[in-house]
């Protein structure tokens, strides 16, 4: 998970930012694999500090990790928290994930973060009837999906970005 920090004090380190987070991972037990903090050029350096940081944690927690560090509690007053774009790095970087959802009805939250992350989303055991796969399509209004597989519990989808895609079949 990729995020965009700013409106901190001029003089904040990253080593600041990586504390809190661990502070914040830890007060959730949300387990950190691995956590990089990135100073950014402010268009205001003697105002304020920006960064980015990249968080990694198991897939199982990924949502929690989602609303802990994007919520604002997670951070002090007047801090600007939000999704970090690197138009530079998407466009060189495919992210792939996989989830056994073990009945999309169920995990339709944990799947819609998982879209919001990813280029191109494996599902396993979605669990829908041929006459609910429409619910695929209102997960997330920039991905599409195809879905193959036999027997109801060992159904197959794949959901992809538009845009990702686009993007893999110009280069």
């Amino acid at each position: 998970m990729d995020v965009f920090v700013s409106r901190l004090h001029p003089l904040t380190s990253d080593k600041e930012l990586i504390e809190c987070a661990n502070e914040t991972a830890a007060s959730c037990d949300i387990k950190v694999v691995d956590l990089a903090c990135t100073q950014l050029k402010s268009k205001y350096e003697h105002l304020y500090s920006s960064f980015h940081f990249a968080v990694c944690v198991e897939v199982q927690q990924f949502k929690a990790a989602i609303d802990e560090f994007m919520s604002a509690e997670a951070w002090p007053s007047g801090i600007l928290v939000k999704r970090f774009l690197n138009q530079k790095m998407d466009q060189h970087c495919l992210r792939l994930c996989t989830f056994n959802c073990r009945s999309v009805k169920r995990t339709l939250s944990e799947v819609h973060s998982l879209c919001e992350g990813c280029d191109f989303l494996f599902m396993q055991e979605h669990w829908l009837l041929p006459t609910e796969l429409d619910i695929l399509n209102n997960i997330s209004s920039e991905m599409t999906y195809i879905v193959s597989g036999g027997a109801l519990n060992s159904t197959h989808s794949l959901t992809w970005n538009s845009m990702a895609l686009a993007i893999l079949l110009l280069t």
